[in-house]
């Protein structure tokens, strides 16, 4: 379990710990879903806010902090809420697009008493230069947004009337006009419980056509954890080519996201939260049972939706809960520049300060386990079991080779914060997920990857050259960091050949950890003795 050290409450005010490498921010809104990269030296962080959040919680509007890279030193902060609406709102990492100096983000705005579909189009000062509505029926939310050229695909949940069931929509946009639009409704699923409702989750391009990762649940039953998963390909039009259902007969599927795999195939990753059918928890819990045997399952299939393997995490995570359920909650996930996924979340798990953690996992590019954290803050002063909390709404790879994870950051009532709190945060790791430096060296992470190495280092020990070989041709290297025994970066050095020859002799004696970056994606971690 990862934790911060204790920071008082000064830096609620400043919003930042000055480490340099391994730090976190609070930002002004109530909640973040993405940093992004903005120039040369500069962050923006995406999230929402309202004016008043006891009194005017519903009444949101878009939050952007941009920070000093280097520092973490705010420079502005504004808040958007145009156009006479009455309130604007995203809900999901996935309707945030970066797209050169422009940045887009899909959600809702609400006018007139109708909620559109809305994509709203930023310059690099953050200044609006266009906010499109989409009206589809009475209540529209854009959940997931790609940009493909000058065209635009929405996917989103809509309802016709208040009191018709929920169904999904694809759209594809120009120049502000809807060109082309399909609905999609849950297909009969739980006729016990009078049809269903059916949610979007996220949609990713494959080839010309795109993948809908949905979740459908029955509509007359007491609670929505009663689900199970369904993806949906449609062409560049929405025309449906088939169904692939996610779902057994003891569990149900909840958060359902799909990504792109190396080989050419996909990935669905979720978690069986509740067993099925419904089981009551008894006693004065309403609520389903939950299942003692929750994990996060991923399943390799085809983009004809053919069915490859399915696995789950179970043997990965079993000494990161402090019980045998593993539920961890998928709220986003990214494809990384050398093809590998992460995956962020919320989990619910005992630590230190409280019971929800947020957590990264990563995957390399066929889809198998490199690592997972969890983390947590430690910010109110005295804390107890329960009140400090922590959710990750989305990830973004960082051009250091880090990641910018955004969340949320709640406290139940203390001394420190007799009202409670909720704010935006982004936490910042390295490339192992590490806020401590040199986390994957004490959980086996680096003799997971030193198995794969197909690099060679010698003479080791080392009195002052080392020699760093590929025993494969076909694979070479990118780049070498030396780490020492805390975890800080001592030398680095590129290479885009079969191997190279480094100098260390400025280095003091000592043990070492040498991680190379390998142009097929992975890396390999070697102990190195510095003579």
């Amino acid at each position: 379990m990862l934790r911060i050290i204790s920071i008082t409450l000064i830096l609620l005010s400043s919003a930042t710990m000055q480490a340099q490498q391994y730090q976190y921010i609070f930002t002004d809104g109530w909640s973040a879903y993405r940093c992004l990269e903005t120039g040369a030296d500069s962050l923006t962080v995406i999230g929402l806010r309202s004016k008043n959040l006891q009194q005017d919680y519903q009444k949101h509007r878009y939050q952007f902090d941009t920070y000093q890279s280097s520092s973490l030193l705010k420079l502005k902060s504004d808040s958007f809420l145009g156009f006479n609406l009455e309130l604007i709102s995203l809900n999901s990492a996935f309707s945030i697009i970066k797209d050169s100096d422009k940045i887009y983000i899909g959600g809702l705005g609400e006018k007139n008493d109708t909620l559109f579909s809305t994509i709203t189009k930023f310059d690099s000062k953050l200044k609006l230069s266009n906010l499109d509505l989409i009206a589809n029926g009475k209540s529209s939310f854009t959940y997931s947004l790609i940009l493909r050229d000058t065209i635009q695909y929405l996917f989103g949940i809509f309802q016709e009337d208040v009191n018709v069931r929920a169904k999904i929509f694809f759209s594809r946009l120009q120049n502000g006009m809807v060109q082309a639009k399909k609905t999609f409704s849950c297909g009969g699923k739980f006729p016990q419980f009078d049809d269903c409702n059916i949610f979007p989750r996220q949609m990713i391009q494959s080839g010309n056509n795109f993948m809908l990762a949905t979740t459908i649940s029955p509509s007359e039953a007491l609670y929505d954890e009663i689900q199970d998963g369904l993806i949906i390909k449609v062409d560049s039009i929405g025309g449906e080519q088939w169904r692939l259902a996610i779902e057994n007969d003891s569990t149900t599927c909840h958060n359902l996201l799909i990504a792109p795999l190396a080989n050419g195939n996909l990935l669905a990753i979720w978690q069986d939260a509740y067993y099925k059918p419904f089981k009551a928890s008894g006693g004065t819990n309403p609520f389903p049972l939950g299942s003692v045997n929750v994990t996060t399952w991923l399943m390799e299939f085809t983009a004809d939706g053919e069915i490859i393997k399915t696995s789950n995490l179970r043997k990965h995570l079993k000494h990161k809960f402090w019980n045998t359920p593993q539920p961890n909650f998928h709220n986003h996930l990214i494809t990384t520049e050398d093809s590998s996924i992460i995956l962020v979340g919320n989990a619910s798990n005992r630590g230190t300060n409280g019971y929800d953690l947020g957590y990264a996992l990563k995957l390399d590019k066929n889809g198998n386990y490199l690592w997972y954290r969890q983390y947590e803050l430690d910010v109110d002063k005295p804390h107890g079991t329960g009140q400090e909390k922590l959710f990750l709404n989305g990830v973004t790879q960082l051009s250091t080779g880090g990641y910018a994870l955004a969340g949320e950051y709640r406290s139940d009532p203390s001394d420190s914060f007799p009202n409670g709190t909720q704010k935006g945060v982004v936490l910042f790791v390295d490339a192992y997920g590490c806020l401590e430096p040199g986390c994957q060296l004490t959980d086996g992470v680096a003799e997971l990857q030193t198995k794969q190495a197909v690099f060679r280092v010698y003479p080791n020990p080392s009195s002052g050259q080392i020699e760093v070989r590929s025993e494969r041709l076909d694979i070479r290297l990118k780049k070498i960091e030396v780490f020492d025994m805390q975890g800080m970066l001592v030398y680095s050095q590129s290479s885009t050949s079969n191997s190279l020859t480094s100098t260390i002799s400025h280095l003091s004696s000592n043990l070492y950890y040498l991680k190379i970056y390998r142009d097929d994606g992975y890396t390999e971690t070697h102990k190195i003795i510095k003579e």
